[in-house]
Parts: C-alpha cells; structure tokens; sequence
C-alpha cells in the first residue's frame, strides 16, 4: 500500500516598489508505505515480515533582491532540505496475507535518502554552481554556505 500527500505554498512581492523585493518558497511531502519486508523464511516473517514506512520531507527557499542602483544589486538566497524516514517493523501472515502483531521495531533517520546519507543535494548543486561562477569571475575560490550572498554588477 502506498499514500502520498504533498503540500505547497509560495509568496512573493516587492517590499519596496522597484527596489526590494523578496520571494519564499516551502514544500512538504508525505509518503506511507506498507509492504513485505523483503525475503525471509515463515519463522522470521512471523516477528517482522511486515514494514510500515513514513518519510516526510520539507523543502524551503527564500530570496531577496535588492536593486542598489540602475547597475548594481545585492541578492541573498536560502535553501533547506530536509528529509526524515521511520520504518516500523512488524509480523506478516502468508496464511492470511495480513500484518500481524505489535510493532517489534522502529528506526528512525534524519537527513537520510532511501538510498544512504545525501551526498549531493539542490543545496550543494547551487552552492557549487556559484562558487564555480564567482572563481571563473576572480581567478580564485569563492567561500559559499548554506545561504549565499551575491553581489552583481550590470554593464
């Protein structure tokens, strides 16, 4: 069985007219699975042949852009990920075809796709993306974080 809830929201706006202006993003996903908990012999099955699944995962971006003059503007930019999965293990009857039984265990990880630890995220992408920009702009590294400040300059 599978259930997927996603939620969304954005908002953005000039705070001064022509010369602030900011944007925010925020995005939710919901996910339940249950299902057979891989291969296992009937006596396993019993005790934990069953997997309920919960992942949740927020996301959030926020901007905002100042225009300083005709040919100069500041913009600043922050961007968050952050995925949560919790298995719950439990038996499962081949007899009945049904979950069975208490919960006989629960992990929970924070930060975490379905695949192992995130190595590479939007985050990072943008991060680095900036950071290759601003090198090739200077002849050397630019320092970047989890949110980034920019300054540009127009000709």
């Amino acid at each position: 069985t599978q259930e997927r809830k996603v939620y969304g929201a954005y908002l953005g706006g000039p705070i001064i007219q022509d010369k602030l202006f900011f944007f925010a993003a925020a995005e939710k996903t919901e996910t339940d699975v249950g299902s057979v908990n891989g291969f296992r012999v009937s006596t396993s099955n019993a005790r934990n042949g069953w997997r309920d699944s919960n992942s949740q995962i927020e996301r959030y971006m926020a901007k905002v852009d100042w225009n300083i003059t005709d040919n100069h503007r500041l913009e600043f930019t922050a961007l968050g990920d952050t995925p949560e999965i919790t298995n719950r293990d439990r038996g499962f009857s081949y007899a009945t075809r049904t979950p069975t039984g208490a919960v006989t265990s629960t992990a929970t990880r924070i930060n975490i796709g379905r695949a192992g630890p995130r190595r590479s995220s939007a985050a990072s992408a943008v991060r680095s993306w900036i950071s290759r920009k601003l090198r090739n702009r200077s002849g050397r590294p630019a320092h970047t974080r989890r949110s980034a400040i920019t300054a540009r300059e127009s000709s």
